[in-house]
């Protein structure tokens, strides 16, 4: 009776030890080179110095890759001070400032023959941050800015336009 079963290409008899196979061949598994190891140490050395290189670059850049996403969340806010946008705008301006505070243990992650560079572009970054989050606060009027700000018998600044249920006075 088993004889009659049928065979398939891929079936073992685990009954046969020690006899060779049946004239069936298999090809070799992926990544399999006839026993032998491939040399590549000097290929593996080379892969490691441009992957760190690339984590290192990845770090420095890290601010600007978040800085289209705080520009969306800032513009949605808008610009009414309430507790919502005042909290956004801390986190933004907190964020770097915390950062850059801890820039000694961030700058050892920083490897490679561009560590400089890198180090410069990830605190440009962060700055430039801090710097759109100080132009939301101006945006907001929570920047004193203009002289009658702190000046207490200047008056404030008048003005031009005025705009009322759709209607435009001059």
């Amino acid at each position: 009776m088993a004889s009659r079963v049928k065979k398939h290409r891929w079936f073992i008899d685990i009954n046969r030890r020690g006899e060779e196979k049946s004239g069936a061949s298999f090809a070799d598994p992926a990544g399999y080179v006839d026993g032998k190891l491939v040399a590549a140490e000097e290929e593996k050395g080379e892969e490691h110095e441009t992957l760190v290189e690339k984590k290192s670059w990845d770090i420095a850049i890290g601010p600007l890759k978040q800085l289209p996403m705080n520009l969306f969340i800032m513009y949605m806010v808008g610009s009414s001070i309430s507790i919502i946008p005042i909290m956004f705008v801390g986190m933004m301006a907190f964020g770097p400032i915390k950062t850059l505070f801890n820039f000694n243990a961030i700058s050892k992650q920083f490897e490679g023959s561009q560590a400089g560079i890198q180090k410069f572009v990830f605190i440009l970054a962060n700055l430039l941050v801090l710097a759109v989050a100080a132009y939301k606060c101006h945006t907001m009027g929570l920047l004193p800015t203009y002289s009658s700000d702190w000046i207490d018998f200047l008056e404030d600044r008048q003005r031009t336009e005025h705009i009322a249920g759709g209607l435009h006075y001059e």
